[in-house]
């Protein structure tokens, strides 16, 4: 279940099916375990995300915010296209973002809706981004399950496991971010 709102509970999770302790201090460490998790945090959070359940996306997941009502009903969602993919983006300024984080860009290609997250906003906003963006991946998930082979599911599976980053609230600049959008 998405539980965790900080870094720290982020990094606790991983460290914790690694069978560590949890750390107290997510910015000073001497533990190897502890530095390894802090080192590569991006990666932290694919595994915490993928070690959590689905129905926890399901019950915590704000996708009215996050697209603006434009896809509110998680039963009715359609898949603006036949994939989703993340990119990691640069060179935006701080103008480009809203209050809540997000940007949505418009008119990058035909029909692509495309979110974008900053990566300098408060802890309690990255949480909700990293809910919202997995209920949208799980939104698109359950509408291929409904109608399409296994063999697309497994494609789907393996497109969210390789494109799945979610920038940290507490890291990265103005200038960086993550979103998503339609592939085309």
């Amino acid at each position: 279940m998405l539980q965790s709102d900080t870094k720290l509970d982020i990094l606790n999770e991983c460290i914790a099916h690694t069978g560590g302790v949890p750390m107290s201090d997510p910015e000073n460490s001497n533990n190897i375990t502890e530095r390894w998790a802090l080192n590569r945090f991006d990666i932290a959070v694919e595994q915490a995300l993928e070690l959590r359940p689905w129905a926890g996306a399901i019950a915590e997941a704000s996708i009215p915010l996050v697209t603006g009502g434009m896809f509110s009903d998680l039963n009715h969602y359609q898949c603006p296209s036949d994939l989703v993919r993340v990119n990691y983006v640069k060179n935006l300024t701080e103008t480009d973002w809203n209050q809540a984080g997000q940007r949505v860009v418009t008119g990058v290609k035909p029909a692509a809706l495309i979110i974008a997250y900053n990566s300098t906003k408060t802890m309690s906003t990255w949480g909700a981004h990293l809910r919202a963006l997995m209920g949208l991946m799980l939104a698109i998930k359950v509408s291929y399950a409904v109608s399409t082979s296994a063999t697309k599911k497994r494609e789907l599976e393996q497109l969210y496991m390789r494109n799945v980053l979610i920038a940290s609230g507490a890291e990265g600049s103005s200038h960086s971010g993550y979103v998503w959008g339609a592939v085309n």
